[in-house]
C-alpha cells in the first residue's frame, strides 16, 4: 500500500527530474 505508492512516487520524480538518467 504505502510502499506501492512511494515507490510509484520515487519513480515519477526520478523520471521527471533525471529523465536522461532514470531508465
Amino acid at each position: 500500500m504505502a510502499v506501492t505508492a512511494v515507490s510509484l512516487a520515487l519513480g515519477i520524480l526520478a523520471e521527471t527530474s533525471l529523465p536522461g538518467e532514470a531508465k
